[in-house]
């Protein structure tokens, strides 16, 4: 059930600086209108949660619009799809952008109107899972072992990076053999300025979620930096590291290590859009020593949770 405090905090945090969303209402206006708006908005989403219908007048927002915000959501879960129903739940993060939330967790009664069938996939995670097939409106959704997330994290069923790694390390790997390709100039100034831009970015990219704890998988993001600093005449007869601090480059897990700490402090000091309660446990006993800030760090028993980011960031 939606709660009152829920949907009073999402109007409280709405940014006033923004557009106007579906319903032409300025944010400005939900804002200050929040405490009289707050009840009946809390009714209609519990009404339409518990009969699965939603308003007649929602059906007339452009659903071209709804369906362009989800591409700039985070999904917190998979679509839930009730096959036997034939409603589909959609569940996601509202930090990102709090009035389009408002507007998309609804129930949509006829399915074929807003989502293809046909690209519609099913991605089962888990050792102990059944893989059980789902339907929508009749047609049988296919399996998959993998799945693109923002159109680049490649997710898979056992949850492991290794996937995510090697299509890192290709894309890298192939931006730098264009650059060798069609480059006869390979200064020192040239190369950074060329990896750092075009090759690393590759590398970098969302690290935060699909970082490798797996030294294969390590070795082989590493191998790619290995490679472009090779390039360079004055220091390629060096070691590796010696490479680098010639360069004034790091490793890429030193670097990791530091955009986790970035991220963790901007969790910490609520500069992250996202809500650090959902990933971080502070700790409550106002006895320990140093600062307020302490992270409970809980047992884990598998590796994808030992190695995910609010675990080995505490």
């Amino acid at each position: 059930m939606v709660q009152e405090s829920d949907v009073f905090n999402l109007l409280q945090d709405l940014d006033v600086n923004k557009s106007p969303g579906p319903d032409g209402l300025h944010p400005k206006a939900l804002k200050e209108l929040a405490q009289t708006i707050t009840k009946p908005w809390t009714k209609i989403f519990n009404l339409s949660l518990s009969t699965g219908k939603v308003p007649d007048v929602w059906n007339d927002i452009d659903r071209s619009m709804i369906l362009t915000a989800l591409s700039h959501l985070v999904l917190v879960s998979s679509l839930m799809i009730q096959s036997s129903i034939g409603r589909l739940v959609i569940r996601m993060m509202p930090h990102y952008c709090k009035k389009t939330w408002i507007y998309v967790i609804f129930l949509v009664s006829d399915l074929a109107n807003v989502f293809n069938a046909d690209k519609c996939k099913v991605l089962h995670f888990g050792l102990k899972n059944f893989s059980n097939g789902y339907n929508m409106n009749g047609s049988i959704l296919s399996d998959v072992t993998f799945e693109k997330d923002l159109g680049v994290v490649n997710i898979t069923g056992d949850l492991k990076p290794s996937r995510q790694c090697a299509a890192a390390a290709a894309k890298a790997n192939r931006m730098l053999g264009l650059i060798k390709r069609n480059f006869s100039s390979f200064s020192k100034e040239i190369v950074l300025n060329l990896y750092k831009q075009l090759v690393r970015p590759h590398l970098d990219y969302a690290a935060q979620a699909w970082s490798p704890f797996h030294e294969k998988d390590k070795f082989l993001l590493e191998q790619v930096q290995r490679r472009a600093s090779h390039l360079i005449p004055e220091v390629k007869h060096l070691p590796y590291h010696v490479r680098l601090t010639h360069l004034g480059l790091t490793t890429l897990e030193l670097r990791r290590i530091r955009e986790d700490m970035l991220q963790m402090y901007k969790f910490l000091s609520e500069r992250n859009p996202l809500s650090s309660c959902n990933y971080l446990k502070v700790q409550s006993n106002s006895r320990v020593r140093g600062h307020c800030k302490k992270l409970v760090k809980c047992f884990a028993r598998l590796d994808i949770r030992k190695f995910s980011f609010s675990h080995k960031s505490c």
